[in-house]
């Protein structure tokens, strides 16, 4: 989901959960998802597959729609690994 301009990812989310007829509430959250993935994962984040993907389409909002819309198996496996570390930080203090 590009970014545009002066646009908020819940005007663009809204305008794509009404393009695809999907939740605009699920769409949000998986352009929230999106986000996300920019803050933990190292740049570049965005990748050809999944919720990285720099631009939605169709397909993509097909697959939010049905769950299968996710982070690629090594983006997982990075995420993970933030997470536990930042577990275990916090749980020595």
């Amino acid at each position: 989901m590009r970014r545009a301009g002066r646009f908020s990812c819940s005007t663009i989310a809204s305008h794509v959960g009404h393009k695809y007829e999907q939740p605009i509430g699920r769409v949000f959250g998986y352009a929230m998802g999106h986000e996300i993935g920019h803050l933990v994962l190292p740049p570049p984040a965005h990748s050809p597959d999944g919720i990285m993907r720099p631009d939605w389409d169709g397909d993509d909002i097909r697959h939010a729609s049905d769950g299968s819309l996710r982070f690629t198996l090594s983006q997982r496996d990075v995420i993970r690994g933030k997470l536990s570390a930042c577990c275990v930080s916090a749980a020595n203090r």
